[in-house]
């Protein structure tokens, strides 16, 4: 398993769909407010948004 790192708001200017889901998915666990829905996505895109959702709480609990 790769090590983690800090969620990181991915590239300005050409932003896919998926970015855009992941900078929701670390807003929602950051604000502690709502789920993210990961129906029909694949095992890989889940993760994504799990870890970007862990980050978001993480951060929270920093205070940054």
């Amino acid at each position: 398993m790769e090590p983690r790192t800090a969620f990181v708001p991915v590239r300005k200017g050409k932003d896919d769909e998926m970015s855009k889901t992941l900078n929701n998915a670390y807003q929602t666990g950051r604000n502690g407010t709502g789920t993210v829905n990961t129906n029909g996505m694949s095992d890989q895109a889940k993760k994504a948004i799990d870890a970007a959702v862990n980050a978001g709480r993480k951060d929270a609990s920093k205070g940054k």
